[in-house]
């Protein structure tokens, strides 16, 4: 899509151009709005070379889906391409978790999370209340 304009015009890939683009299809909601999801999907596994912004942007709709198992998948790819993960994209993948009713999975996150140091302590309180419902 994107990457073949790209090459007409003779520009390098812009990733925040990719978020943008992803951002227009996340109007999708939990078991919803696949078609979309999967466009930004494909659109994300375009890029040559994904950062960390557009890594949450993608967590961010797997988020609304509730997809724990594809958001786990990413959280995968952020560290086997030595990216580092900040708050946001701990805050994501939690979000899916509770979002699926995968509080387990969602603890292990946030342990991770902290032993990372990439978790404050208004947001560590937030998602301990979070896990005590």
């Amino acid at each position: 899509m994107y990457s073949s304009l790209l090459a007409i015009a003779g520009e390098r890939e812009d990733t925040q151009v990719y978020v943008k683009l992803m951002e227009g299809f996340g109007v999708v909601q939990r078991g919803e709005g696949d078609e979309n999801f999967m466009r930004a999907w494909m659109l994300f596994r375009e890029c040559d070379s994904p950062d960390i912004a557009l890594y949450n942007t993608l967590l961010q709709l797997c988020a609304r889906r509730g997809d724990v198992e594809r958001s786990l998948e990413l959280l995968g790819d952020i560290k086997d391409n030595k990216l580092e993960c900040n708050e946001r994209t701990y805050g994501t993948i939690m979000k899916c978790c509770f979002a699926a009713g995968e509080k387990g999975v969602a603890r292990r996150i946030m342990e991770e999370a902290e032993r990372s140091g990439e978790i404050g302590e208004r947001t560590r309180a937030y998602w301990e209340q979070e896990l005590m419902k």
